[in-house]
């Protein structure tokens, strides 16, 4: 993803963030969160479902991208998982993500 505004801020998660989320449909489907990444000074994380990375004959990962904020409740902290209603803005932070995935890849 090319911009003047891209910051180098890039958190590797290394697995072992799992969080459960819920689609429209009701479904609980837990994720691993691959990466979150600042961009444009908005903060976006990179899941993917569990159970294809658990999968071994699967050798492609679908991967979702979401805004992502962290607070602190009376519960303790919590993440927010919110979806990116922007076209524009997903695709770029589709892109810079899939860089980010290739060099932590290369690692």
């Amino acid at each position: 993803m090319a911009g003047d505004d891209i910051t180098d801020e890039v958190e590797d998660m290394d697995g072992d963030d799992i969080v459960e989320l819920t689609d429209d449909e009701g479904n609980s489907v837990e994720f691993v969160v691959l990466l979150v990444v600042e961009f444009e000074g908005v903060e976006y994380a990179a899941l993917t479902p569990v159970d294809q990375l658990e999968d071994e004959e699967n050798e492609e990962q679908d991967i979702y991208l979401f805004i992502y904020e962290v607070f602190e409740e009376d519960e303790g902290i919590v993440q927010s998982f919110s979806p990116i209603d922007d076209e524009e803005t997903f695709e770029k932070v589709r892109e810079f993500c899939s860089q980010q995935i290739e060099v932590l890849a290369g690692s």
